[in-house]
């Protein structure tokens, strides 16, 4: 499978307030290798564990961890706001994932506690902002 973070667009999903909502996505990395995350209402907290990379030799799958990249709610983390936008940097040896030739990442991202009905997205690097004109400001 090959992941052209140019022609991806968002993933989108649907969260509860109070549930605890999973859902596994493919995301393409953005230019400089981030992932970024938009919620719309309320604040939510958002775990993400990575279970594999595209490369872009070869543009094959490498399965890994799981391995957590993301948990907002431990220090000094806190829930993402409303219309407020998170990037993290999933390649990194921190993370067992070299820090180069990545075209996309899997991983489980699960939203929690969560104060409003909302949709989250998971979008390369600056891929939110293109799309804002779907969300209500």
């Amino acid at each position: 499978m090959k992941i052209d973070s140019g022609g991806a667009g968002p993933f989108f999903w649907g969260i509860t307030a109070g549930r605890t909502v999973p859902n596994q996505v493919t995301v393409p990395v953005g230019d400089d290798g981030k992932v970024e995350f938009y919620n719309h209402s309320g604040t939510v907290g958002l775990i993400a564990d990575i279970s594999g990379y595209y490369s872009a030799t070869g543009a094959k799958f490498v399965p890994t961890g799981p391995t957590r990249v993301l948990d907002t709610r431990e220090a000094p983390g806190k829930p993402l706001g409303e219309h407020k936008e998170l990037d993290i940097q999933p390649n990194s040896w921190k993370h067992g994932i070299p820090p180069f030739g990545v075209t996309g990442v899997t991983m489980n991202v699960t939203a929690t506690n969560g104060t409003a009905g909302s949709h989250l997205s998971a979008a390369p690097s600056s891929g939110c902002e293109r799309y804002q004109g779907m969300w209500p400001q």
